[in-house]
């Protein structure tokens, strides 16, 4: 963060800071899952039971994939709903949008 506020000034930082609470959220909710998956894969694999545990990783890569696909899909369409709801400052909207939109596309 400090390599951006020096480099690239005050406006990108307050870009990243205004991101930042969303993508700690979403990184939050992709650690819990993959926790409580690999506990359900671990505990049917030690129970010797392979075809559940297809059935689980068969369900986990659906899953994420369908998750996945909204909240792109809905971060794209109401990114700028989101940063309002979020009272961020006119000053630097447009910036904001622009890097939501480059950090939202990988995940």
């Amino acid at each position: 963060m400090m390599i951006v506020g020096q480099k690239l000034g005050v406006d990108a930082l307050s870009a990243i800071s205004t991101f930042f609470p969303l993508l700690f959220f979403l990184i939050s909710f992709v650690v819990g899952i993959g926790s409580e998956i690999s506990i359900f894969i671990g505990q049917s694999f030690s129970g010797g039971n392979l075809i559940k545990t297809k059935g689980i990783v068969g369900v986990t890569i659906a899953f994420t994939t369908i998750v996945s696909t909204v909240v792109a899909i809905f971060g794209s369409v109401f990114n700028e709903n989101i940063l309002n709801w979020m009272g961020t400052l006119m000053i630097t909207y447009q910036i904001k949008v622009i890097y939501e939109q480059i950090i939202q596309f990988p995940l």
